[in-house]
């Protein structure tokens, strides 16, 4: 339970690189958990599950990250919950990569609908210190790269994907929720006492005031900036009419977005291996 004010700040006062339907149902698994409303078979099935996983195959000189989940970087653990792409996994994963004389070629397979933006930056000057150390990085998505996820697809070299996958959503945004009218309803009123106007944001049961909400629109504003600047530098000439939130399939993406299109991951890593033989 400890970790309970933690996980509500990161859900609902820290800038969101994410499908939006993946934000409403981890809030709904949230307040859920919260008020011990978990289906039982949910109820102590064990911490949430990685999804950041590593292969390398020495002689074609091919390796793989698969990152898979909501993106998001030292999550505590919880009872239940979705898959997590950690990205300080990832980090270390790129930092072996990059001084394995042995490969030659990275793909990133990505299935994810984004996460958190902290730690997206470091986490792309590290695959930037895999190109730099000679090697190629390829992007790869079979179903889904969205939001957080683009952020580092944008960051590889190429960007391919299966023809009916779904590519894109560059945006951010912060859902806030003011629950002090629900507090109120259940006879609950907060006493809280702080040094600073700042200080508890988005503490449950408070209500949120004026100097608050433009914090975090400020907030929001720079995220937003950082990440669609990290996509128009990395992808020139990409349209500011595709970097509206929206979600695109890979087959009938505009300009810039994707490079290519394989049906499957096998697929690309053939081609890749045929290129290199």
């Amino acid at each position: 339970m400890k970790q309970l004010p933690l996980v509500a700040s990161t859900l609902y006062c820290t800038p969101w690189h994410v499908d939006p339907q993946t934000h409403a149902e981890l809030g709904q698994l949230y307040r859920s958990y919260v008020m011990g409303e978990l289906p039982q078979n949910l109820q102590g099935s064990g911490q949430v599950s990685s999804g950041v996983a590593y292969q390398v195959d020495a002689r074609s000189g091919i390796a793989i990250i698969y990152v898979e989940g909501i993106i998001s970087k030292r999550t505590p653990d919880m009872a239940c919950g979705p898959m997590i792409a950690d990205l300080a996994k990832i980090d270390a994963l790129l930092r072996d990569v990059a001084q394995d004389d042995q490969i030659q070629t990275l793909v990133l397979s990505l299935n994810t609908p984004g996460g958190v933006g902290i730690g997206l930056p470091e986490t792309c000057e590290n695959i930037r210190d895999v190109i730099d150390a000679g090697k190629t990085v390829i992007a790869y998505t079979d179903y889904l790269c969205a939001s957080a996820g683009y952020w580092l697809a944008a960051s590889c070299q190429k960007v391919y994907a299966a023809p009916s996958a779904k590519i894109g959503s560059i945006g951010t945004y912060i859902a806030a929720i003011d629950d002090s009218r629900a507090w109120e309803m259940k006879g609950l009123e907060l006493k809280l006492f702080r040094d600073g106007d700042l200080k508890s944001l988005g503490h449950p049961g408070k209500q949120w005031t004026e100097e608050e909400e433009a914090y975090l629109e400020g907030v929001l504003k720079q995220h937003g900036a950082d990440f669609k600047n990290h996509v128009r530098a990395s992808r020139p000439g990409i349209e500011d009419s595709t970097l509206r939130g929206q979600t695109f399939t890979a087959s009938s993406a505009p300009p810039h977005l994707v490079d290519g299109l394989y049906r499957d991951l096998e697929t690309l890593l053939s081609s890749l291996m045929a290129v290199g033989a």
